[in-house]
């Protein structure tokens, strides 16, 4: 049976998986009870799991012609498509949503006083300044985070796609 619909676009695969992980991300944070710390690993396996199947559908999709490379080309664009989206959630999350509060900018301060040879105020400056620029490490460390498990989830999907729809050459 030949299949003749339009394969799904990876950025359509990708904004899928992105608003998935915001989903599970958003449900963490607002969680009132303590979280097991496996928890914590879901979304990354969440995303490897996505961007394999993205791969797999692909290779269904187009019926096994694209080679090794197409379907690892097409899982990655997919993990650019879902990295750019969380940056952009993570950046609104942390600048907007849950910023950061006096109450931690005064536990910053106390970290700092008690590492000692710093007077009160510069602790304080240092506080507040590192918490304005926190969402520049947040931002670039779940963006790196992404586009590793990303790769990773590439190389399973296009690996698996390959070996299970790849048409043989007699």
């Amino acid at each position: 049976m030949e299949n003749t619909t339009r394969p799904l676009t990876h950025v359509i695969k990708g904004i899928i998986i992105a608003v998935l992980l915001m989903v599970l991300d958003y449900i963490g944070q607002k969680a009132t009870t303590e979280l097991p710390p496996v928890v914590r690993y879901l979304p990354l396996v969440f995303m490897v799991v996505g961007i394999a199947a993205s791969c797999i559908i692909y290779a269904y999709q187009t019926n096994g012609t694209p080679g090794f490379g197409d379907l690892f080309a097409h899982g990655f664009k997919t993990t650019a498509v879902v990295a750019v989206f969380i940056a952009i959630y993570t950046f609104i999350i942390i600048k907007y949503v849950f910023p950061p509060t006096a109450h931690d900018i005064d536990l910053a301060t106390k970290a700092l006083l008690a590492q000692g040879g710093i007077l009160e105020q510069e602790a304080r400056q240092k506080a507040i300044g590192n918490a304005k620029n926190a969402w520049v490490i947040e931002v670039s460390l779940i963006t790196m985070a992404k586009v590793v498990t990303g790769l990773v989830g590439s190389l399973i999907g296009a690996g698996l796609a390959y070996l299970a729809f790849a048409k043989k050459k007699p």
